[in-house]
């Protein structure tokens, strides 16, 4: 297009809607700007250098660019334009405002097509009830489901799937659970990324064995769980307490070829601490190692709160010993338990390490809410607190 401009030549509709495709498709929304302009100031400002294309190409650049209010602009432009503004036009406007969260500007462009007689598609709802999703908009996001049966539009997977999602965020398990229904009786057929949502919703609100229950549907529907599946039904396992079940699709996950990662790790080891299985958590904690996933702080912490229940003092220090060999950085929360430990085993000397060690950490802050620290303090002489 340069080449052209220096030999004299004016890009005309054809070529410049080419050019601007082809920024759109490569993401490229700063450049289709540009170029837009470029076409309005050889049409004198008018519409002759731009058409409806032109605009729709330049929207959908910044939409992957995630520009909503740059697609909103343009959208006002092509109006004022007189360029009728079309279901493309509007329905990249739409997912431009879903995929920054706006979800009430993507509400009003809905609103908006209606009102201009200018019937939303499958995709304009979709991408609507997506928007409502990262707003935790639930009941709005079953509305438009409801819309969009009354106007005979078939829900995609990814609109429902969205639905069943803002469900989630908003811990409304039991309207996830009938969303599921409808698409398992009705359709369209819901895909892993359906269950994945359900059984994460019935995980916050504490229902375990319906996140079992749904993950052994999936495979009735000869689905393919994968590591999110398994990942939400292990931290329902860990909310529920059932620290056997969740070290059970520990396995199960391994034996779908599946790679181990620390997300589901550290959740079967948090069930266990829940559950007082010491053995379990700390066995975990090796198998991560050895796995070279090295466990995190809040993986630890769970170690050490599973072995302090337990009264085994001399295992939590051990944990300890390996936080500072891994160069695992311990909190507060990690001192505190340490200390604990040495209570129980009578190791005020270690305590003493610990506390001087925790001065950077402020330890001193747990003052008011630690009755571990004061004791230890006292006991070990600390002078000042």
């Amino acid at each position: 297009m340069a080449a052209m401009r220096k030999s004299g030549f004016l890009p005309n509709l054809i070529t410049r809607n080419a050019l601007l495709s082809a920024l759109e498709k490569g993401q490229q929304w700063q450049r289709a700007l540009l170029e837009l302009s470029e076409g309005l100031a050889q049409g004198g400002g008018s519409r002759s250098g731009v058409d409806i294309v032109s605009c729709n190409a330049a929207v959908a650049a910044c939409e992957k660019g995630l520009q909503w209010q740059a697609a909103l602009s343009l959208l006002r432009k092509a109006e004022e334009l007189g360029l009728s503004p079309d279901a493309i036009t509007y329905n990249s406007a739409i997912s431009a405002c879903e995929k920054c969260g706006r979800w009430e500007q993507g509400l009003e462009l809905l609103a908006q097509m209606d009102r201009r007689k200018l019937p939303p598609d499958a995709y304009s709802f979709s991408a609507a009830i997506s928007s409502c999703e990262k707003g935790k908009r639930w009941e709005m996001a079953l509305q438009l489901l409801a819309d969009m049966r009354r106007r005979e539009l078939e829900p995609s997977v990814v609109g429902y799937s969205a639905a069943i999602s803002s469900c989630e965020k908003s811990r409304q398990w039991e309207a996830a659970l009938a969303l599921l229904a409808d698409m398992r009786q009705h359709g369209p057929l819901p895909e892993i990324i359906s269950y994945n949502a359900a059984i994460s919703a019935c995980e916050k609100g504490t229902q375990w064995r319906w996140s079992l229950l749904l993950l052994a549907l999936a495979r009735e529907d000869k689905l393919q769980p994968d590591l999110i599946t398994f990942g939400a039904a292990i931290t329902a396992c860990e909310t529920g307490r059932k620290w056997k079940r969740a070290l059970l699709l520990l396995e199960d996950l391994m034996d779908c070829g599946l790679q181990l990662s620390k997300v589901p790790c550290s959740s079967a080891i948090n069930a266990c601490e829940k559950s007082g299985a010491w053995e379990a958590a700390l066995a975990l904690i090796v198998q991560m190692n050895e796995l070279s996933l090295r466990p995190d702080l809040f993986a630890y912490n769970a170690g050490l709160v599973a072995c302090l229940q337990a009264g085994r003092w001399e295992s939590a220090l051990g944990l300890m010993a390996e936080m500072k060999s891994l160069e695992v950085a311990p909190d507060l929360v990690t001192c505190s338990f340490a200390l604990t430990a040495c209570e129980q085993g009578h190791r005020r000397a270690l305590a003493l390490e610990l506390l001087e060690a925790s001065n950077s950490l402020g330890w001193q802050k747990l003052k008011g809410a630690s009755r571990v620290l004061v004791s230890v303090a006292e006991c070990s002489g600390v002078v000042g607190y």
